[in-house]
């Protein structure tokens, strides 16, 4: 894949972060539900990583969508 695992892992978690938050339940889902879903241990890692990986916010991103 020529990334690590670590990095690798957190690439799936948020591409199944944005398919939830673009899915139609989202409008019901709060965001630290998706962090959870997703295996994130605390909103605040998963909303640093998110950015970090998409350049917006989780709620950004579901505004969007």
């Amino acid at each position: 894949t020529g990334m690590n695992f670590r990095t690798f892992l957190s690439s799936y978690r948020i591409n199944y972060a944005k398919k939830l938050l673009r899915s139609k339940n989202a409008d019901y889902m709060k965001i630290s539900d998706v962090a959870m879903q997703c295996g994130f241990s605390s909103i605040n890692s998963f909303n640093r990583v998110f950015l970090s990986a998409t350049g917006i916010t989780p709620s950004d991103f579901k505004k969007k969508k």
